[in-house]
């Protein structure tokens, strides 16, 4: 599932990559915000925000069903939050626990989306251009460097 024009980057198709760039701009400004779920390519795992534990891991549960509100804030750059918990996905170099729901001071939640092709993308934190989010099974939880087990390539299910 390539983009229409091979030549041109990948488009900014969150919600349909079959749909043509200016449809995909006059939805995304007609709708506050999208709503998908985020599977890392590599592992197979989803985003799950775990607020009883708090912080973003790939483990299901029972306040969480995996889905994410996309909300444009401008071209390429999403804040990502929860639809049951309404927490948003933050690095937070403060806390030694980076990829939680709670803000802090230096982070703002907003994430910059990388697209490698219409439907697989790396998550860049905006803040920290340096920081993408990995799926690190090992540990159990969402990180924000890079392990053996993940790519850092994420997709969306409709």
């Amino acid at each position: 599932m390539v983009g229409s024009c091979p030549s041109s980057p990948p488009n900014i198709d969150i919600i349909n990559p079959t749909h043509s760039l200016q449809a995909i701009q006059a939805k995304m400004t007609t709708l506050p915000q999208t709503t998908i779920r985020i599977k890392n390519i590599q592992t197979g795992r989803l985003l799950y925000d775990n607020a009883d534990k708090g912080l973003i891991s790939w483990e299901e549960s029972t306040n969480t069903d995996g889905y994410w509100y996309i909300t444009p804030m401008a071209e390429k750059i999403y804040k990502i939050k929860n639809r049951l918990s309404g927490n948003a996905i933050y690095f937070n170099t403060s806390q030694q626990k980076p990829i939680t729901w709670k803000d802090s001071f230096n982070e703002d939640g907003k994430w910059e989306v990388v697209f490698l092709t219409a439907k697989t993308f790396k998550l860049r934190n905006v803040e920290s251009p340096n920081i993408f989010l990995y799926d690190n099974p090992d540990k159990g939880l969402i990180g924000y460097h890079d392990n053996d087990h993940t790519d850092g390539i994420w997709t969306y299910l409709d």
